[in-house]
């Protein structure tokens, strides 16, 4: 879900239907987010922000295409919304990106959303930031065995920005995967200045390794580094700049995202790309 309401990356579910998780399998887990659209769970969760556990009504619905979300705000800026990637993502990603290139005035700058997006492949990563940064690194993998790093490149061909504009990026806690590795090369390639939350960490290749009695063993085999070096994988993106921090009430935690214009790390990523700072920004790096 992309929204507060629903279930995020980084939640600690304790229970399912009054059932305590840790008496179960993970393959036990995984059987109740299975059946028909409309059946509803009752979580009990842990969440950043809460000292007490939450309970959350999840209804199971099919998870149709990536629809991103586009809309123009003040000033010339436009906000771009990627719930989630796809195989498909890319392509309707770059028929967006044509549109805004052609606008009329020119787009001043992007407001690219990655909160909650904790889905998708290394290959849809690569193919969604060729969009932004053509033939440039995108991303590395790195094994214990030495020799084994691979570095994966962007498409010159599927570049669609060809003059970069100024973008701002905004992680949360529930970035994860593709997100991950799409938030890194922007940044490292000195496309994107990240603000928000440190991200999820949760990017490496894996590998299937059946065992004897049937079962198998999902091992991650090599994790995933951005094109400056910096891991990904366990640790993290950390942000450049930190997103404001709301009252942490129940209610501002478990309420529907509010509309980009009314959302408070959107009005502040406008301040930054008002200030026309952002490309100092992300060449001083997190921290600076």
């Amino acid at each position: 879900p992309a929204d507060r309401a629903g279930l995020k990356a980084g939640d600690h579910i304790l229970k399912i239907d009054g059932q305590l998780i840790r008496n179960i399998t993970t393959q036990e887990g995984v059987r109740f987010f299975r059946g028909p659209a409309g059946k509803t769970l009752k979580l009990q969760v842990l969440r950043s922000g809460l000292v007490k556990p939450l309970d959350l009504n999840v209804t199971l619905e099919p998870l149709g295409p990536a629809k991103i979300k586009v809309k123009m705000l003040e000033d010339g800026y436009v906000y771009l919304r990627l719930p989630y990637f796809t195989d498909d993502l890319p392509k309707d990603l770059s028929q967006e990106l044509d549109r805004l290139n052609k606008q009329t005035p020119p787009v001043k700058g992007i407001i690219l959303d990655l909160r909650n997006n904790a889905r998708g492949s290394l290959e849809n990563a690569v193919r969604t930031a060729s969009l932004f940064i053509g033939d440039q690194k995108v991303v590395s993998t790195r094994g214990r065995l030495q020799g084994s790093e691979q570095s994966y490149q962007g498409s010159e061909r599927e570049q669609v920005l060809k003059a970069p504009l100024p973008m701002v990026v905004l992680v949360d806690e529930s970035t994860a995967r593709a997100a991950e590795i799409l938030a890194g090369a922007l940044h490292d390639q000195s496309r994107g200045l990240l603000l928000g939350d440190k991200t999820f960490g949760l990017c490496g290749l894996t590998q299937v390794l059946p065992l004897q009695d049937g079962s198998a063993l999902l091992m991650t085999v090599a994790n995933c580094y951005t094109p400056g070096g910096r891991k990904i994988s366990g640790e993290g993106l950390k942000p450049d700049v930190e997103g404001k921090k709301p009252p942490e009430t129940v209610e501002h935690l478990t309420s529907p995202a509010p509309p980009p214009e009314k959302d408070p790390w959107v009005q502040q990523a406008v301040e930054v790309l008002k200030k026309g700072n952002f490309s100092r920004l992300v060449q001083q790096g997190p921290g600076s």
